[in-house]
């Protein structure tokens, strides 16, 4: 029963590498295409997000608040955030959340 494993079972590694780059094949995205999962808006609060163009040291963001219009019923709107670094809150619109030219889910 001597020899190496690949010479016991060569088959099985073949196919398993031949998987292994057809799926990393098929990963690649389309230039311009995104594969992040949507924003749910009620998970939001208290999620973390990194400048991709990070101002005055200002990197790191943690979501503090939904803000919600004052009709009753409407959806939420706007989101305040604060730096972790320099404790400046500010606020804007979630869904500028989805731009990755400005955002990143989690610290990065």
């Amino acid at each position: 029963m001597g020899g190496s494993r690949s010479q016991r079972f060569p088959r099985a590694t073949n196919e398993k590498n031949a998987m292994q780059s057809q799926s990393n094949a098929n990963s690649d995205p389309a230039p311009g295409a995104s594969q992040a999962r949507p924003l749910q808006v009620a998970k939001l609060l208290h999620s973390k997000w990194s400048a991709a163009v990070p101002v005055n040291k200002e990197k790191h963001c943690i979501v503090t608040a939904l803000i919600s219009p004052e009709a009753p019923g409407a959806q939420i709107d706007t989101v305040t955030m604060e730096a972790v670094v320099t404790g400046r809150s500010f606020t804007l619109c979630w869904r500028e959340l989805n731009d990755a030219t400005q955002w990143l889910r989690g610290w990065r």
